[in-house]
C-alpha cells in the first residue's frame, strides 16, 4: 500500500507552483485510488448511507378520478388544471412528463390542447384532435425546461377549442387518468 506523504509548508514560506500541483496531484491521485470499484465490495454503499434525493429529486401526482371540464364563452382561452405539483428546486433543469386520457362526444373539428406549466409559463404543448366517432384519447408530453433555486409550481392543464363548424358549441371532455412526473436535474 502506498503511503501519501504530504509535504508540509509553515508560514513564509515561498511555494513553487510547479511542487504545490505536484502535491495535490498525488492527493487527488491516492483519492481516486481508494474509491476505486475494485476496492468497494458488493454491499459497502447501501441505500441507508445515501441520503434520499442525493442524486435526484422525484415528484409524482397522479389520479384516476373522472374530471369534466368544459368550455363556455367565458373561459373560452383559460388552461384547466388537470394535476397539479409544486417542488423545490437548486439551479438545475425539471424533467417532465404529463399524460392524459379522456373521454369525449368532440366531432373531429375540435380539439385539445394539453399543456405543461411551470410557474404559470407553457413550457409544452400539444394539439390533438381526436378522430371522428372516436370516444376516447390520451396524449403525452415531455419537457426539460431551465429552472432557479426556489419553490417551483408545475402543472399539467387542456384547453378546449371550439371547432371551426360549429364555433358556438361548448365542448367538454370528462379527464379519466392523469399523470404529472417531475425530476429536478441539479446543475
Amino acid at each position: 500500500m502506498k503511503v501519501f506523504k504530504s509535504e508540509r509548508w509553515a508560514d513564509q514560506d515561498t511555494l513553487i507552483p510547479d511542487r504545490v500541483n505536484a502535491e495535490l496531484e498525488n492527493y487527488v491521485g491516492e483519492i481516486n485510488g481508494r474509491l476505486d470499484a475494485n476496492n468497494v465490495t458488493a454491499g459497502t454503499i447501501t441505500g441507508a448511507k445515501v441520503a434520499l434525493d442525493t442524486f435526484n429529486q422525484i415528484v409524482v401526482s397522479e389520479s384516476s378520478a373522472a374530471l369534466v371540464v368544459t368550455r363556455n364563452n367565458e373561459n373560452q382561452q383559460q388552461w384547466f388544471t388537470l394535476e397539479e405539483l409544486s417542488i423545490t428546486t437548486g439551479d438545475g433543469r425539471l424533467e417532465i412528463e404529463g399524460s392524459a386520457t379522456w373521454t369525449t362526444t368532440l366531432a373531429n373539428a375540435d380539439y385539445v390542447d394539453l399543456g405543461v406549466l411551470v410557474d404559470g409559463a407553457v413550457v409544452a404543448r400539444a394539439g390533438a384532435s381526436p378522430p371522428a366517432q372516436v370516444s376516447a384519447w390520451s396524449s403525452e408530453l415531455n419537457a426539460c425546461p431551465p429552472v432557479g433555486p426556489g419553490s417551483h409550481t408545475v402543472a399539467l392543464v387542456v384547453r378546449l377549442n371550439p371547432g371551426q363548424d360549429d364555433p358556438g358549441t361548448a365542448p367538454a371532455i370528462t379527464a379519466n387518468g392523469r399523470l404529472l412526473w417531475v425530476r429536478h436535474m441539479r446543475r
